[in-house]
């Protein structure tokens, strides 16, 4: 183990396998909590993405894990396995086509964007279609929101050190993409809860959600 400093936050960090063993399995009850980010001092844009899982602290985290637990199960992971399927056929229609066309085709390409499709099928319901079309709309604002830029970086580190700083500036750590994501998965809620299923893993979710006794789990379980 060895410690330093985050500017001016102190930080442990640990390797050994036998510690890291108690913290994350025999002691995780004592670890459960990540980083505090302080609520007043994050922008509209991001309180979205201070509500995931990885984030939310006591209370909040264990009323998430629990809605969610059940939702992860071998049996419902299994449930999808269609969808996977669905998309793993589509691709080894474009890479045969592809292949007739030109000797050399570019497969870690491909695997992208079946990877792209196969996330937005099982996860937020919807057919990116990135296969069949290079300038569909969700894998160009899923690339856009993975973009590292340097002002990006500037920003989580200025987040790190002194967040009222953006809040006061009124910057987003998060780029503008995460709007349409955020919109994507309350269109698609709202049709589910209409009626309509698919299957995939915001039908589980919303199962999980629908059976929990918790009233912490109306809101905030879809973007964790």
């Amino acid at each position: 183990m060895c410690g330093f400093y985050e500017f001016f936050k102190p930080t442990l960090l640990v390797w050994d396998t036998e510690i890291l063993k108690h913290i994350f399995v025999k002691d995780f009850d004592h670890f459960a909590d990540r980083r505090h980010f302080d609520m007043k001092t994050v922008h509209e844009r991001d309180l979205v993405m201070m509500e995931m899982l990885s984030v939310v602290n006591g209370a909040q985290w264990k009323s998430l894990r629990a809605i969610m637990s059940p939702a992860f199960t071998s049996g419902k992971i299994k449930s999808m396995f269609h969808l996977v399927c669905d998309k793993a056929d589509i691709l080894v229609k474009i890479s045969v086509k592809q292949a007739a066309q030109n000797p050399h085709v570019n497969m870690k390409k491909n695997f992208g964007r079946f990877t792209m499709d196969t996330i937005a099928s099982c996860a937020f319901g919807i057919e990116s279609n990135s296969l069949m079309d290079e300038n569909a709309e969700f894998p160009r604002k899923a690339q856009a929101f993975f973009e590292m830029s340097s002002f990006r970086l500037a920003k989580f580190i200025i987040f790190g050190v002194v967040p009222r700083l953006l809040k006061a500036l009124r910057v987003s750590i998060n780029p503008p993409e995460t709007d349409f994501f955020v919109d994507v998965v309350k269109h698609t809620v709202a049709a589910r809860e209409a009626g309509k299923t698919r299957g995939d893993f915001l039908d589980l979710l919303l199962e999980a959600r629908d059976s929990s006794d918790n009233p912490n789990s109306k809101h905030g379980v879809f973007f964790s």
